[in-house]
Order: C-alpha cells, then structure tokens, then sequence
C-alpha cells in the first residue's frame, strides 16, 4: 500500500471521526440557564391555556440529567373567576425538551382533587377555596352568578388565622368574596379551613348579601 494511499486512509477516517463527533455534539441538551429554562416553561404553559388568564411561578434545582434543570411548575389559570384551575408540572428541561409530568390537579372545572368520602380535607390555596364554595351551592352566590353571568364575576379568596365579622369571630377560615365591578354590592362566603365532602360547611356573611 502505498504512502499517498496511507495518508487518503488517514484522511477519511479523521473525516468520520469528525462528522461522528458533530453528530453527537448536536444531539447533546443545549446548555440553558436556570433563568432560559424557567422563561421556556412559563412561555409553554402560558400558551397551553390560550384564551385565559395564567399565573405561573417556577423552582429550578439542577436536574439529575447533566446539563438540564428539574422545573416544578405552579399554574393558576383564570384565579379570580368562578372555577380557577391549579396544576403542578414538573419538568427537566431540555433533557426532555417541554415534555412534562402533572404531578398535582388541585382543582379544574369545580372539581377539587384529592378529596376522599367522610375524611377530612384541608383546604390550603385560594383556588381550591374558591372551588370549594362554588361547590357548596349556596343559594344567594349561585344567584349572584347568574345575574351578572359566571365569566364576569371576580371571586377572591384569603385565609385568616382569626376574623371578626359582623360581630362573629371565624377562625382558621377561608373567606371567599364574590363581586362585580359594576355591582354595588357582593357576597361573602366563610368556609372552614378543613372540611368534610358533602359536608361542606359554607356560611354567607349576611351584611354582604344582596337581596
């Protein structure tokens, strides 16, 4: 064989080796920051409910795949209407490029996760909560509802550890505002922090009722 032969062998194989090399390279994650990633995920979700209103809030720790960040995912959508849904994702981007797990429904469409026959369920977000006292169906927020229609109304949610209201003191309590901006007046819902199915127990607060 000879030496012009030799070296052509010599260039060929540096030349696969070298494609061989690119081909790899350009398979392997992009490298992200944890800023990127979080931004990448935001923007996915946010799309995924075209249309609605989506809160999202993120936390990145270094995945267990090289060069990747594991991403849980809070989403709130619609958090001030009547049925807000509340999701968890978890991600481990871009090893997995924006494929994802749901690792927790709290509630969609009224219908609250997690919830078991005559056990106790501790209600610990403001969707949930406002789910919660949909579900109750209490006569004066489903008129409320239906006279100013259920995607104009604004409901709020906050947690108090003790409130007083109307001279009733509530404690460990959901207090759940139903409004409408144009609305002169309200309703307010009080639901217990830890309720039981079917034994939801939702007090209307009756200076706030309208009648």
């Amino acid at each position: 064989m000879g030496l012009i032969t030799n070296v052509l062998i010599v260039a060929i194989i540096a030349i696969v080796i070298l494609v061989a090399a690119r081909s790899i390279a350009g398979t392997a994650p992009q490298q992200v920051t944890s800023a990127q990633a979080s931004a990448e995920v935001k923007d996915f979700i946010t799309s995924s409910f075209s249309g609605s209103t989506v809160n999202v809030t993120t936390n990145i720790t270094p995945s267990n795949y090289q060069g990747s960040w594991h991403i849980v995912a809070q989403a709130i959508i619609n958090g001030t209407k009547v049925c807000p849904s509340y999701y968890i994702y978890s991600f481990d981007y871009p090893r997995f490029t924006l494929v994802n797990n749901t690792e927790n429904l709290y509630t969609s469409n009224c219908v609250v996760g997690g919830i078991q026959p005559n056990l106790p369920y501790m209600i610990s977000s403001y969707p949930v909560a406002i789910a919660m006292s949909y579900d109750a169906h209490i006569p004066k927020v489903e008129a409320f509802i239906s006279r100013y229609g259920r995607n104009a109304v604004d409901v709020y949610a906050n947690y108090f550890r003790s409130i007083a209201l109307n001279g009733t003191n509530y404690t460990k309590a959901w207090i759940i505002n139903y409004t409408m901006p144009s609305a002169s007046h309200y309703v307010v819902v009080v639901l217990n922090q830890t309720v039981v199915q079917d034994r939801i127990n939702g007090t209307e607060v009756p200076a706030f009722n309208y009648s």
